[in-house]
């Protein structure tokens, strides 16, 4: 099946979202054992840069040309908070 070139939803930017998330350790230890440098995991998001504001962006990974009610459709969002973000950069 042949369907019309999409290019993702109007007015929406592709980005890639280099962050840094926080980790959690599962098991009970001593605090003498806690590090404060390792346990940042450093991470990339790209997605169509859906929602921004002051405090987060919000980058959705998957776009749909044909979604009721008339407009297009987004799934896998993902919402960034800005103080994570290490860089963004503008893939189209």
């Amino acid at each position: 099946m042949r369907t019309a070139h999409f290019d993702g939803p109007e007015g929406c930017r592709l980005m890639l979202a280099e962050w840094v998330d926080s980790s959690r350790h599962p098991d009970w230890r001593g605090i003498s054992s806690a590090s404060a440098t390792q346990g940042c995991v450093r991470c990339v998001s790209v997605g169509w840069l859906v929602a921004e504001c002051d405090v987060s962006i919000t980058l959705a990974s998957s776009a749909s040309q044909h979604a009721p009610p008339q407009e297009e459709g987004i799934c896998q969002e993902m919402e960034i908070p800005r103080v994570a973000i290490i860089r963004t950069r503008r893939l189209k």
